[in-house]
């Protein structure tokens, strides 16, 4: 059986030991206990939370350049000088994004440090409010 304690800590003992828990505690259902579970989780610290969205943002980077048969936006970005114009531009391209991308990343990760934004719902719903891909250029 489950027991809720009067500070919300979880029990589970046999009714005839019920009188071993703590004062004030009272039997719960296993949805309730599932509940209490949850809620007694350690919730990550801001910082993070802001970690988590930042690898987020690298991974996102590096799976459009990836859609473009790069290794990684590192890589796509190190054909800025190629003398393959389809390549240098794609490259050219995949790095203004890549900068207007950590511009507002870092932008928002400020204000969500400050206070002044809420902490978006999860790494892909913060993902989504940052600049979308460019268009893959056709020369």
């Amino acid at each position: 059986m489950y027991y809720k304690a009067p500070d919300n800590s979880l029990h589970v003992i046999e009714p005839q030991f019920a009188y071993m828990l703590p004062a004030g505690s009272v039997q719960i259902t296993d949805a309730e206990a599932n509940a209490l579970r949850i809620a007694n989780l350690p919730q990550p610290s801001q910082a993070q939370v802001i970690a988590s969205y930042t690898a987020a943002v690298q991974s996102h980077l590096d799976d459009v350049a990836v859609s473009w048969n790069y290794l990684s936006i590192l890589s796509a970005a190190s054909y800025a000088a190629s003398t393959v114009p389809q390549f240098q531009a794609e490259a050219l391209a995949l790095i203004a994004w890549r900068d207007a991308v950590w511009l507002d990343c870092y932008t928002k990760q400020a204000a969500i440090q400050a206070g002044t934004q809420p902490i978006p719902a999860s790494p892909a719903a913060f993902v989504a409010t940052l600049p979308t891909a460019p268009a893959r250029p056709v020369l």
